[in-house]
């Protein structure tokens, strides 16, 4: 199957239908914000990337540019614009625009990847004849990253990128090994069995809607078939399985939280392809999201972030599990640990609504303390509303990770150009081939630039971004 490259992308610097849109500007607005208004608001105000809110006072009350401190006494920039409206009095803030701070398509064209260049060509997107449960990508056989998608019928499609740098994937479809009725989620990668290849791993439910109930890890053979699969019964989930190397003997193992009594469980491996089921004890209460990374000082990604009704909790540290102040009444949908400006530290990317403003915002937390119990300088930056994904990846070549985040409504994206010292301030938006529940950047097609996957679970469709210097 070859997916079609070719012409230039055409970016969002042109009107959109998008309330108190104006030519060069996309909208963060068109949502209903918690204040009573409706969204129709006509007012607009200066660019709001970088907003801070200092959790000492309103939540209203945000200011650009600036930072908030948690885990100690709040320091919030006091650096205000004159254009900005009154938000302690309530004034809705959804209609809020700014312009794209870059032109993506500066240098393109020359087959050089340059720093901080972005080169996205107008992209295609691969149907599957029926609704797709998930997709993961995986290098398993040389070329570019290739992509792992599970269907319905309890098989896996295997897209492999040929070693040319053009997306022409041949498919192979996983059959043996894999149980009738059931759904195969995917949700992780590594090599568990020491041969060099990839591997992914899963968890299975009954029906369509049931509860992941078995884990599952597919060990791939160096052309990219399934060389066999294993599974352990375990329950009810609420994360994972993740791969990691849990035990810090140099193995990867995978991980889980239980749904029932948040009881972790691993599965540790010898690195030679054996396995075996552990469960660990308590870990948490009651969450909304996971994610699994590195934030204690030993480096290993065995430490817990988690979303609740309140805010965040990390855990753990060497104090406990301890509660993240973000300042804001938000619902969370997203949540990552990762590494942003490169100080060995363990930081935290969060995507949420505040519930105040109507702002669809990324929550960057750069951690500050090296020893001890973690503490955070958080820095908002808005993106378009209705983002419920992100992904973080470099995608201009310059060593720094950027943000992409979107939606299952629509097919916009807003990405945010990160400066490798955690800072995300520079926004460019859009489109792609399909609405995404899920994003990922990788190097698709083999060219050393990273590219955006969009995985349509409703639609059965992947939609690709390629980035072609």
């Amino acid at each position: 199957m070859t997916l079609p490259r070719a012409t230039i992308l055409s970016l969002l610097c042109v009107p959109l239908a998008l309330t108190a849109c104006t030519p060069g500007n996309v909208c963060i607005g068109d949502c209903p914000d918690a204040l009573g208004g409706d969204g129709d608001d006509e007012s607009t105000s200066s660019p709001t990337d970088g907003m801070s809110s200092d959790p000492t006072t309103s939540a209203t009350e945000i200011e650009p540019g600036g930072v908030a401190s948690t885990g100690g006494a709040s320091d919030t920039d006091t650096n205000t614009d004159d254009t900005t409206d009154d938000t302690t009095t309530g004034t809705p803030l959804c209609n809020i625009g700014f312009e794209d701070d870059f032109q993506p398509l500066d240098n393109c064209g020359d087959g050089v990847q340059n720093p901080r260049e972005f080169c996205f060509v107008e992209g295609g997107s691969t149907g599957f004849d029926t609704s797709i449960v998930s997709a993961w990508p995986a290098a398993v056989d040389g070329g570019g990253v290739d992509i792992l998608v599970s269907n319905f019928d309890h098989t896996i499609t295997a897209m492999l990128d040929g070693p040319a740098d053009t997306l022409d994937y041949s498919q192979q479809i996983w059959k043996s090994g894999l149980p009738s009725g059931r759904t195969i989620t995917l949700t992780g990668a590594g090599d568990l069995d020491g041969d060099g290849i990839t591997d992914v791993v899963g968890h299975s439910s009954d029906a369509e809607d049931g509860p992941p109930e078995i884990l599952w890890l597919f060990l791939i053979s160096p052309d990219g078939s399934l060389k066999t699969s294993q599974n352990f019964g375990v329950g009810p989930l609420a994360f994972g399985p993740a791969v990691v190397d849990f035990d810090h003997d140099g193995n990867l193992d995978l991980v889980a939280v239980l749904a029932e009594d948040e009881t972790i469980v691993a599965v540790f491996g010898d690195g030679a392809g054996t396995f075996d089921l552990d469960p660990l004890g308590t870990a948490f209460g009651p969450h909304q999201q996971l994610a699994l990374g590195v934030l204690d000082p030993d480096g290993t990604a065995d430490d817990f972030v988690l979303t609740t009704e309140t805010g965040l909790i990390v855990s753990p540290n060497p104090s406990g599990p301890m509660p993240v102040d973000l300042g804001v009444p938000a619902l969370f949908h997203a949540v990552e640990i990762s590494e942003l400006n490169n100080d060995g530290r363990g930081d935290i990317v969060v995507l949420f609504d505040d519930l105040t403003t109507g702002f669809t915002t990324l929550g960057v937390l750069l951690r500050t303390e090296a020893m001890g119990a973690p503490q955070f300088d958080i820095s908002f930056y808005p993106v378009r509303c209705g983002a419920t994904v992100f992904a973080l990846g470099d995608i201009d070549g310059d060593g720094a990770l950027d943000i992409a985040a979107s939606g299952p409504d629509n097919t916009i994206v807003s990405l945010r150009r990160g400066d490798g010292q955690g800072k995300f301030d520079e926004i460019v938006h859009f489109v792609l081939p399909s609405p995404a529940d899920r994003l990922f950047i990788a190097d698709f097609n083999g060219n050393g630039a990273g590219d955006v996957l969009a995985v349509d679970l409703a639609g059965g469709n992947l939609g690709i971004l390629e980035n072609t210097p």
